[in-house]
Parts: structure tokens; sequence; C-alpha cells
């Protein structure tokens, strides 16, 4: 009679793997960026001196936050449920659903800035700057 509380309550911790890869993700993403904006010269200046990418980059950092904080929420909402809260119980799913979402849609946003900023092919975010065309252009 438990194999269905059981399947959801595995199906949240998932959630919750998932929302926790993304997370991380997007703050490598934007750590990223951000060492690329101090190097990066335009106009005699860094980029995070140009008003409008200061402006995107505090956007994707309160991304990021919120992002951090529906985690954060929905990790402790599955430690009162596991330590068996009722009404934890029963926002679980929710909250592990809500910090998948924003935690997913995060990281595809700060990488798509990412990569619109420093203008760099996508290996350089999943390997570390080591693409094959890095590799290949010597």
């Amino acid at each position: 009679g438990k194999g269905f509380k059981t399947a959801m309550s595995s199906l949240d911790v998932g959630r919750l793997l998932i929302a926790a890869q993304a997370l991380g993700i997007a703050q490598g993403a934007f750590d990223q960026t951000v060492e690329y904006m101090k190097q990066r010269k335009q106009f005699g200046r860094s980029l995070d001196r140009f008003q409008a990418l200061a402006f995107e980059m505090a956007n994707m950092m309160t991304r990021i936050d919120g992002s951090r904080f529906l985690l954060y929420n929905a990790c402790n909402t599955r430690d009162r449920a596991a330590a068996g809260d009722k009404s934890a119980e029963g926002q679980l799913s929710v909250t592990a659903a809500q910090a998948k979402l924003s935690c997913s849609e995060t990281a595809s946003l700060i990488n798509a800035a990412d990569l619109r900023i420093s203008n760099h092919s996508p290996g350089r975010i999943c390997t570390g700057g080591n693409s094959p065309e890095r590799r290949l252009s010597g």
C-alpha cells in the first residue's frame, strides 16, 4: 500500500537533484561571465564598467539567488517531510517542482547570456575552454 507514496517521494528527490545540478551550471556560467567581463576591454574599459552589461549581470544574479532560495526551501520542506511533518509532505511535490523549473530555466537563460556576452562557442562552458574548435585552431 505504500508503493505510490514511495514512487512520488523518489520523483521529488529527483527533482531536487536536477534543480541543484541546474543551479550549479547557472552559477558556473555566471562566474565565467564575470571573469570574462573583468578581463575583456572595449573602448579602453573592461566590460564590467558598461552600465547595460552591469544591469544584465544584476538581473542574472537576481535570478540565480531566487532559484537558490526556491531550491533551499524545497530541500527544507523535504527534510521536514522526512522527519514526519504532514504539512511538509503535502507541500513537497509543489516546492520540488518549483525549484526544478526555476533552476532549469535560470541555467538556460544564464548560459545564453554568457554565450552572448563572451561570444564563445558553447564548448567553452561544457568543457572548460577545451572545445573541439579551440583544439583545432591551436
